[in-house]
């Protein structure tokens, strides 16, 4: 039997002390996953726009630090998930 293959690259970022976008390295097209180590409670925090807008695709991002955020009206808790995904012209919860 062969195993399931996991596509796309996982990114993690440091804690956004202000909220605001994260700022990838890589496409946002090609991530599968985000990690955020927040560790400065309430904050709003956002995904920005893929380079190929045309793409449609989803994206989990986990909550690996000490304080819970807000993103698109969803609060992801510490140690918690939530998925996104990108409709061709903005991201909404799925």
């Amino acid at each position: 039997m062969l195993a399931p293959k996991q596509v796309g690259l996982v990114e993690t970022f440091t804690a956004l002390a202000t909220g605001g976008a994260l700022a990838p390295t890589n496409r946002m097209e090609q991530l599968r996953a985000v990690t955020i180590n927040q560790t400065t409670a309430a904050q709003a925090i956002t995904l920005p726009n893929p380079t190929d807008t045309s793409v449609v695709f989803g994206l989990d991002v986990h909550n690996i630090g000490a304080a819970s955020f807000t993103m698109y009206g969803v609060t992801v808790t510490v140690g918690g998930k939530a998925r996104y995904g990108w409709n061709g012209t903005g991201w909404a919860a799925d």
